[in-house]
């Protein structure tokens, strides 16, 4: 599970993600994000996309299917951080570990 706002490196970080991984859902902040991404990476195998109100939502596939949680952009960018934190802790499999990396203060 790799979830994050968007940007030029995200695009980045989904190809290295999958370099390890077979099956990777991106989640993204918006449905524009999702479509970029989709426009760069859709002949990727095992590669999904969601919008992260879709994620929060939990319209997905993604309960309890992810050993791993990936959030390179942290949690600045989410307006409601328990939220967030309880739909990504939904996804992981018991004992799914997280990789957050916060490097922006949360301005919401």
């Amino acid at each position: 599970l790799y979830v994050a706002a968007a940007g030029g490196r995200m695009l980045s970080g989904i190809r290295d993600a999958m370099a390890q991984a077979d099956e990777l859902c991106a989640v993204f902040a918006d449905s524009r994000a999702v479509e970029r991404a989709k426009a760069e990476l859709a002949h990727v195998p095992g590669l999904s996309f969601m919008s992260f109100e879709k994620f929060l939502e939990g319209q997905s596939s993604a309960a309890g299917h992810f050993d791993w949680a990936i959030l390179p952009e942290g949690l600045a960018f989410a307006e409601n951080v328990p939220l967030v934190l309880s739909a990504v802790y939904d996804a992981l499999l018991p004992g799914g570990s997280v990789l957050l990396n916060e490097t922006t203060p949360n301005e919401a």
